[in-house]
């Protein structure tokens, strides 16, 4: 499905409807809701950063992986400009989070958001380049190397990054009971990490 707003062109893809169906339905309500309203802060933030940047993309897609926007938008940003925008986003869910956190004991509703932003916010941290972290990183270290040893340290960094996520799957597998969300956190780390270069 494709609309237009404004100049941008939104389109989502089939598996992402399917995803958040599926979510909806397995979670409860007030659960759903939080991790809902968390990624569009996230998203949100990014569009708003972009727009007083000066920049609007021309294309987002919204797909199994989250939300992909077109790289011209981008270019010609200075680099603090660049990191502001990326990593604006994870540092408003990280400021929910605490703004939140004093008032989690309370209501079921504000622990299950101050889950979703804090989750969100570690996740987009990771070192991937598909993901705010790694985006970030990138952008630092083509300041002071040449691409191809950037991509040579990104690429080592990466691998790291999943195999670390894997051990700590493995002895939460191996010192507790089985922990189903972790084990659909790796399967999705793995295919954004192998399908989303």
């Amino acid at each position: 499905m494709s609309f237009r707003i404004g100049k941008t062109r939104i389109t989502i893809r089939f598996f992402f409807a399917a995803g958040m169906s599926l979510y909806m339905i397995v979670l409860p309500v007030q659960q759903a809701l939080a991790v809902f309203l968390a990624v569009l802060l996230h998203e949100g933030t990014h569009l708003l950063l972009l727009r007083l940047c000066g920049r609007q993309p021309q294309e987002i897609v919204v797909g199994l992986f989250g939300m992909r926007m077109s790289e011209e938008c981008f270019v010609l940003l200075d680099y603090r400009k660049e990191l502001l925008c990326v990593l604006g986003a994870p540092c408003a869910n990280l400021l929910c989070f605490l703004l939140l956190l004093p008032f989690a004991e309370k209501n079921d509703y504000i622990l299950y958001s101050c889950a979703a932003h804090f989750s969100l916010a570690v996740f987009n941290l990771l070192p991937l380049r598909m993901l705010d972290g790694g985006r970030s990183l990138q952008c630092l270290l083509l300041r002071y190397v040449s691409l191809q040893k950037e991509k040579s340290i990104m690429l080592i960094l990466e691998w790291i990054t999943f195999g670390a996520v894997g051990l700590f799957v493995f002895f939460l597998f191996r010192n507790r009971a089985p922990n189903v969300s972790a084990v659909v956190f790796l399967v999705y780390l793995f295919f954004l990490f192998v399908f989303h270069k």
